[in-house]
């Protein structure tokens, strides 16, 4: 079954989310001296908690779409999702459990459910500059930035 893209123009997911995932290690609790670090899996998935909220026509859009595309929430999509380092696409899935349960106030329909991803994806430039990134440094970027490339003789 072919990935399809969440549909153009149809609000996404609120900010209100959180995001949770298995762990990449387990650690021992030996009965004397210290524990180890065992390294189990780099490519753990990650779980959203996700709310949608639409007006009637979106919600009819969505629901359709959910109903139609996604084979009532069986098929695999693709949408961006709010990350600390912006918005990125990420393949999803709906989780069968607490799936899409709805409510309505006024004329503001609201979705909530669970997605699952594969695993956090980022912009191309960050995993290559975690370390980078976790410096000091970083919240200076731009002045170095602007030191290094507008004020360094050549």
């Amino acid at each position: 079954m072919a990935i399809v893209d969440y549909p153009a123009g149809l609000g996404t997911v609120l900010m209100t989310k959180s995001r949770n995932q298995a762990a990449t290690f387990s650690m021992s609790e030996p009965k004397s001296g210290p524990g180890y670090t065992k390294n189990t899996s780099i490519d753990v998935p990650v779980f959203w908690d996700v709310t949608f909220k639409f007006s009637a026509a979106d919600a009819q859009r969505f629901h359709a779409w959910f109903m139609g595309t996604l084979n009532r929430g069986r098929n695999k999509f693709t949408m961006l999702l709010s990350t600390e380092f912006g918005n990125v696409p990420h393949v999803c899935q709906f989780m069968p459990d607490s799936l899409l349960p709805q409510s309505r106030e006024a004329n503001v329909h609201t979705y909530t459910a669970q997605i699952r991803s594969e695993a956090i994806k980022y912009p191309p430039y960050i995993e290559e500059n975690f370390d980078f990134i976790a410096s000091e440094f970083w919240p200076l970027r731009g002045e170095w930035d602007y030191a290094l490339n507008a004020q360094w003789p050549y």
